[in-house]
């Protein structure tokens, strides 16, 4: 294909998109037809919407994601409610896709983050958005990551948990030295 590319801003690798009831499902096909996103590294979804709107947008956001192989943030919040309010936690992470490392997402259930760290093997980092004063439940949310035995370390405030998490290598014999002989 000798085309030549048109596509905007061909050197973004950072993109922050707020959506809301008005936006059309297709807002996503439409902006890669449009938005050159093949160096994009980060991505921000804020949808400003409830109900029926909000579980769509966020599964075409989410099949949108697959396409972007670089992409390995992204960073998604709703105005109102926390997103699995309106769609399955189980459905979201397995939609999530494995290049993605660090996720930013709003919480209002305590015990999804335990869901997302358990599904979510591939991501290193997360950062809990809580509607609520989280530090009650600080305690538990580091209590079962001891239990899980998951090396990890944390900052947090009022509002916020981020954890990142150190992925366990297999040693393998290959660093050993070898005596070759002649």
């Amino acid at each position: 294909n000798n085309e030549e590319d048109n596509r905007l801003f061909p050197k973004l690798n950072y993109l922050k998109l707020t959506v809301n009831d008005q936006c059309s499902f297709d807002c996503f096909k439409l902006l890669s037809k449009l938005v050159h996103l093949k160096n994009l590294e980060k991505l921000v979804l804020i949808i400003c919407s409830r109900g029926f709107y909000l579980s769509l947008m966020i599964k075409r956001f989410l099949n949108f994601v697959k396409d972007l192989s670089n992409l390995n943030s992204i960073e998604i919040f709703n105005r109102w409610h926390g997103i699995f309010s309106f769609i399955d936690i189980y459905d979201f992470c397995s939609m999530i896709p494995h290049n993605i490392k660090h996720l930013d997402i709003d919480i209002f259930d305590i015990d999804n983050i335990e869901i997302l760290i358990d599904k979510l093997e591939h991501v290193s980092s997360f950062k809990f958005k809580f509607a609520f004063d989280k530090s009650r439940y600080l305690k538990q949310i580091l209590e079962l990551l001891a239990k899980k035995k998951i090396n990890s370390t944390h900052i947090s405030d009022i509002h916020y948990l981020s954890i990142w998490i150190s992925k366990q290598f297999n040693q393998t014999n290959y660093n050993k030295r070898i005596k070759l002989t002649n």
